[in-house]
Parts: structure tokens; C-alpha cells; sequence
């Protein structure tokens, strides 16, 4: 018999039912829009969508007046197809879960995989009967994933990207996971976290390759001299920051000095300058007796007082009582200390004059919580009201590379893939800018200004009086980057020669410096979204990484980039372990790890970091410091081949004891024991097996 296609009025039903489910979708996207705004371009196509929608369903409820019920499809033969698929797909181990991702749930479709949906996706079609979705189900239509996912309910997943990793979830043995398990200090997707890779950063200075340049930050709530540390630095930070602002306005010495009607002293002057001498002492490694006199002011009362009477004369224009003539050597000579500071401290190179500190809740992402302050007061004070976000206070960059006066960060995705015990670091090699919708004013501390963020930025509307070759919707791509160094700046290939290989080496020493708290699991990936920003002289500058990055359409931009890093996805988790030639698009290997070598901590030999240089240890004490938990002093092996030596002398001279009925009984040793104790080599005790 001739095969038969639905006829012409079943089809004319299926088109108005599908029109019928996208008018609820879009009351769906009407409730998600008024709880979170999104770009003006899918607006824009939001409406058209509504325009299309509104003729054609006149016309789809004309068609269903006329029409009637569908007739009745062969129910089982559709069903046996379907499992048949469903067996297919589990003997192949093809079956995803994902979390409400479309495009990622397309591009395995296309590969020939069943997904299983969640709870929460297509409801009201989830509590339709099997005989309902069979009738409407059409390749691709959500009856027919809703129809496969209740036939996939008992099979496990071999494929899971879920932004929240659940224990519980089912899913099958080495299973593709996009969630590489990681500790809580050294954690480098949070704040704190990262806090905790950087005080790791001094074991990996020395390898070639690796680098991390960031921002000085402290975690405020968590301890008491982590706390006194970031007084500390931003004491001195204030004085730098002082003789910055006179530097900068020594052209104009009338307005920053008055001998005769001066209001602040002339003594902060040269309290700051033997400060800054004392910072270049420290970091010289010379003492404070022969570096010079050192100051005498200490106290808590002291730094108030100069952090006021500077503060006066960098934002309220007040005059110190002392002469232009007096002033402008002084300055040269402090200018000269911070120079020397800056090529010991790189970081001291993006402070400017004004001492501003940016606060971040530990644990948010999003641009949520983050506020700049300037007074170490409002800092402190703000910090121990909201003790509960555990917020991290990190130093603001206050001389940034600016775009047409306008202040912006570079979003770089990153993927960690671990595969036959081999930890891989990918990095995609496209990215995209992201602007601040207003011009960068320094005496404006609002988040329009400073804070770039996406989600931050669609929130305000663009500044009247901007530059007009700025992007209206806030972001460039990386060939208009490219195009605005080449053109405007004639700067070429600044993007491959020098900002690329920072980036390189910044998330190399990151991803190094977290994996003692690593859980190496095969076929387990992670993809996060890095944001760098750039100093004048385009070093680039790790600000955060954050894991589970926003992948949505939002832009132009984003919507041409973000499929593609998810398509890419696929190719180097699912293609590249079945053939090693294999297409991975614009992701680029740049680093290899062993996940064997660095499961325990020292990997390949202990160092010892002092001042700059490393020492190696003998591999006896290696070996003590894998089987003891806590750290011993350094031997040689010619002093651990003595001790024992002396060892096995001072039990050979010793008489044996009397056996009577009032002394203990001989503790008997075994013949192993006495074979060690004549070697020469030293007796290591095994760890107990728990």
C-alpha cells in the first residue's frame, strides 16, 4: 500500500496549534521580561514576533471553526518508532539532560542524541497523557520531546550541563559532566577563592608561562590580621596617592600651597614622603637604621589626622602653608621613590590620587552588591553592616586604558577539560568588549560609571554627550578592537603580541595555583567566563573568573559568539577523545596538566621560595614530608645515613634485660625490623590506612 502523508486539514490543525503555543510563549517571555529587562534588539524582534502572531492566529481559529478534531493516527506503530529510537540512543549512551539550554540541546539533537527534559520545561504539555502527545507529535515539536523525556525517565544521563550539580541526579558511569569539583579556599570562580590562588601565585613566579597580575584585595571578613593588613596598605596607599595629586599639579603651585594663609600643615607633606621612602626600603630588603631616618609618627591618631588633611586638599582644594620653592623638590625627590616602588610593584603603576577601593560581596556575580568608597571608615563600616555577604575589598584601578573617555572590561571564555587523567586548559580564541553606558569620571562613584557588567549596563541609558563611534548597545567584537588599534591608535598586532600572551599566562598561574583542591575526575569540563581589563600599556589584569557565564543572546555580539563557544563545546568534549585530529574550533589547548602529579602537594620536588630564589630538598625528606602531614626541616641524606648509623651503635652497646617475674616483658622485634635497623638508610614510618 501507498504511504499516506496527514492530509491537508491535519495539517492546517497542526499549524494553528502551533501558533496557538507560541502565544503562550511570549506571555511566558512577557512575565520573564518584566522580572529581568533585556537588549532593545530581541525587543525589537519580540514585537514583530507579536505582530505575526496576531494575523496568523485569526486566521489558525477560522481554520479550527471549519476543521474539527484531527483524525485518529496510528498510535502504536508511532510509539514502537519512538522506542526504538529511545533503545538506539541509551545502547549508545546518547542521552543529555540540560538546563533549559536550546541551543546546546539542538546541537546534540543534530548529533542524533534524546535529551531529557526538566520538571519545570513545557508544563503544561508534561501533564498531557501518552495518547495526546502521540497524536500531536511531529519531528522537532515540543509534544514530541516532552513524549521522548517520559520514555527517558528511568535512563540514566551520559551527557549533563546543569548549573547546579546535583549528587542525586541519575546519571551514567563516566559520564560528560560540566562541573570539575574544586575546594573552598582556592576556589578561583568566587572571590575569596581567588584570594586564596594569589597567596598560592609565589611557588609558580619561577615557570616559565605563568604570571598573575591583579589587583591587591583582602577578604574582610575573615580574619582579624587579614584586617589590619588592609589598614596597613591603605595607609601607605594614601600617602603614594597624596604625592601623586601635588605631582600632578606642581604646574600650578598657587593652587595647592600658600605659605602665609595655608590651612593644612606642611608637615603631611613630609610625612608622606618618609613613608614612601620607608616602602622603598622594605621593599629593597634594607634596614629602616640605614635606609634613612625613618619616621616617628605611629599611631592610629596620627594616620587619621594626615588622612583628613590630605584628603582636604585632593577633593575640598585646600592649601598647605608652605612655599612653591620648598615643595617642588621635595616632590621631585618623592616622585623618584615611586618610581623605584613601581618597578618593584607593577600593581602601584594602575593606582592614581585618589585611594578609591571597590567592595564585592564574596559569593555574587552579576555585578549584584558592589559599591566603591573612598573613606577607610565608610569601608570598614559598610563591610561589618553586611558581614553576612563576606564581601572582599579590592583596590580600584584608577587609571585604566580608556575608549573614546570611556571605561571597558574584555570577556575571554575559558574551558578545563579532564580526560585519561590529563587536566587540559582551552581558551576560545574570540571575545568581546563591554562598555560603560557613561564617560569615566573619577568624582562619580556610581556602578553606570564603574562597574561594566552587562546585567549592570542595560539597566541605564546611555550617556547624551558620548562619543558617537561607541557601540549603542555597549559592546565591540574582537575584530572592531582589532580595527580601533590598527586605525586609531596604529598600533599592530598589540591584541596576538601582547595581550593575548598575558591573558595566556594569567589563567595558566590561576588554574595552577587551585589545583591542590582540585577533584580530578575524567570526563568532567567546566566552561567560565574570565573579564580582564587593560592598563595603559595593554598588560592585561585579571579582575574575576566566573563559572556558569551568561551564554544568552543579549546583543549582535552575543548572539553570534555565544552558539558558537557552545558548538565548539561540543566539539572538544565529545569529538576529540574518540579521534585526537579532530575540528575544535576556535578553542586552542594552551596548557597540559597531569591530574596524577598534582593530586598531592609537593609534586615533583619540594620548594622553598626566599627571596626570590628556590632551593631543592633532598628527596629522603620528600618522601617524609608525602607520608607526614606536617612540614619537617630540610636534611641531607649524608645526615639522615648518621642518624641512623647511630641508631643501630647505641642498641648494639646496650645490655639486654633480665627477664625475672617483676620486670615487663621484651618487646619482640621482628626479622624485618632488624634488616632496617642494620642498613644504613633511614627508617620511614608507612601512613596508616584509614
Amino acid at each position: 500500500m501507498e504511504k499516506r502523508g496527514p492530509t491537508p486539514q491535519l495539517k492546517n490543525y497542526f499549524n494553528a496549534n502551533t501558533v496557538l503555543k507560541l502565544s503562550l510563549l511570549m506571555k511566558n517571555i512577557d512575565n520573564e521580561l518584566t522580572e529581568e529587562p533585556v537588549g532593545r534588539l530581541y525587543l525589537e524582534r519580540k514585537k514583530k514576533m507579536q505582530q505575526q502572531i496576531s494575523l496568523s492566529q485569526m486566521k489558525a481559529q477560522q481554520q479550527l471553526k471549519l476543521i474539527g478534531p484531527p483524525k485518529e493516527v496510528d498510535s502504536v506503530k508511532r510509539a514502537f518508532i519512538y522506542r526504538e529510537r529511545v533503545n538506539a540512543a541509551c545502547q549508545n549512551r546518547h542521552v543529555f539532560y540540560t538546563d533549559c539550554n536550546t541551543v546546546l540541546s539542538a546541537a546534540l539533537q543534530r548529533r542524533g542524541w534524546l535529551g531529557k527534559l526538566a520538571y519545570y520545561e513545557f508544563k503544561p504539555l508534561q501533564n498531557l497523557s501518552n495518547e495526546v502527545l502521540l497524536r500531536y507529535a511531529k519531528p522537532g515539536n515540543d509534544h514530541e520531546k516532552v513524549y521522548i523525556s517520559r520514555l527517558l525517565r528511568d535512563s540514566p544521563a551520559s551527557f549533563v550541563w546543569h548549573f547546579q550539580y546535583n549528587l542525586n541526579m541519575n546519571i551514567s558511569d563516566n559520564a560528560y559532566i560540566n562541573h570539575i569539583g574544586r575546594g573552598y579556599n582556592l576556589d578561583f570562580s568566587t572571590k575569596i577563592g581567588l584570594i586564596g590562588c594569589s597567596e598560592q601565585e609565589i611557588w609558580f613566579r619561577n615557570d616559565k608561562g605563568c604570571g598573575m597580575h591583579h589587583p591587591r584585595f583582602y577578604r574582610l571578613g575573615s580574619n582579624a590580621s587579614e584586617h589590619v593588613h588592609f589598614v596597613e596598605d591603605y595607609h601607605r596607599t594614601q600617602c603614594r596617592a597624596f604625592i601623586h595629586y601635588l605631582w600632578n599639579n606642581l604646574k600650578n603651585c598657587n593652587l595647592i600651597c600658600d605659605e602665609h594663609c595655608g590651612q593644612v600643615p606642611a608637615g603631611i607633606v613630609t610625612f608622606a614622603i618618609e613613608n614612601v621612602k620607608r616602602q622603598k626600603a622594605e621593599f629593597e630588603y634594607l634596614s629602616l637604621a640605614g635606609g634613612g631616618n625613618a619616621p616617628l609618627y605611629h599611631g592610629d591618631s596620627w594616620w587619621r589626622y594626615f588622612t583628613t588633611s590630605s584628603n582636604s586638599v585632593i577633593y575640598k582644594k585646600a592649601k598647605i602653608a608652605m612655599s612653591s620653592a620648598d615643595l617642588v623638590p621635595k616632590i621631585k625627590v618623592a616622585k623618584k621613590y615611586l618610581e623605584n616602588l613601581e618597578r618593584k610593584c607593577p600593581d602601584f603603576k594602575w593606582d592614581g590620587c585618589r585611594n578609591l577601593w571597590i567592595l564585592k560581596p564574596g559569593y555574587e556575580c552579576r555585578g549584584n552588591g558592589i559599591v566603591l568608597k573612598k573613606y577607610l571608615g565608610d569601608i570598614l563600616s559598610h563591610a561589618n553592616l553586611n558581614s553576612d555577604n563576606n564581601f572582599v575589598v579590592q583596590k580600584y584601578i584608577e587609571r585604566p586604558l580608556l575608549i573614546y573617555k570611556t571605561k571597558f572590561d574584555i570577556r575571554i571564555y575559558m574551558l578545563l577539560t579532564i580526560e585519561n587523567d590529563i587536566l587540559t586548559i582551552w581558551l576560545y580564541n574570540d571575545c568581546y568588549l563591554r562598555f560603560s553606558s557613561q564617560i569615566f569620571n573619577m568624582d562619580v562613584l556610581n556602578q553606570a560609571v564603574h562597574i561594566t557588567n552587562n546585567a549592570v549596563q542595560r539597566n541605564y541609558k546611555n550617556y547624551e554627550n558620548r562619543d558617537l563611534r561607541l557601540p549603542k548597545n555597549n559592546m565591540w567584537s574582537l575584530s572592531q578592537f582589532n580595527n580601533y588599534l590598527r586605525d586609531d591608535l596604529n598600533s599592530k598586532n598589540v591584541w596576538d603580541e601582547k595581550v593575548l600572551p598575558g591573558i595566556k599566562s594569567n589563567l595558566i598561574t590561576t588554574i595552577k595555583t587551585g589545583l591542590e583542591e582540585f577533584n580530578f575526575v575524567n570526563k568532567t569540563f567546566e566552561l567560565f567566563g574570565c573579564d580582564f581589563m587593560l592598563d595603559n600599556k595593554y598588560n592585561p589584569i585579571l579582575i574575576e573568573v566566573n563559572t556558569n557565564p551568561d551564554l544568552t543572546p543579549s546583543t549582535v555580539v552575543t548572539e553570534r559568539l555565544c552558539p558558537m563557544v557552545l558548538k565548539d563545546l561540543l566539539r572538544v568534549v565529545l569529538d576529540l577523545p574518540l579521534n585526537c585530529r579532530a575540528y575544535t574550533g576556535l578553542f586552542q589547548a594552551i596548557s597540559h596538566i597531569d591530574c596524577n602529579v598534582n593530586r598531592s602537594r609537593p609534586t615533583n620536588e619540594i620548594l622553598e621560595v626566599i627571596s626570590g630564589h628556590k632551593l631543592k630538598i633532598s628527596k629522603s625528606e620528600q618522601k617524609k614530608h608525602e607520608t607526614n602531614s606536617l612540614p619537617t626541616k630540610p636534611k641531607s641524606a649524608l645526615a639522615n645515613k648518621k642518624t641512623a648509623n647511630e641508631k643501630v651503635k647505641n642498641n648494639t652497646t646496650k645490655k639486654p634485660q633480665n627477664t625475672s617475674a617483676g620486670a615487663g616483658p621484651r618487646n619482640p622485634k621482628s626479622k624485618e625490623t632488624k634488616k632496617q635497623m642494620t642498613t644504613s638508610k633511614p627508617i620511614t614510618s608507612k601512613p596508616s590506612k584509614r
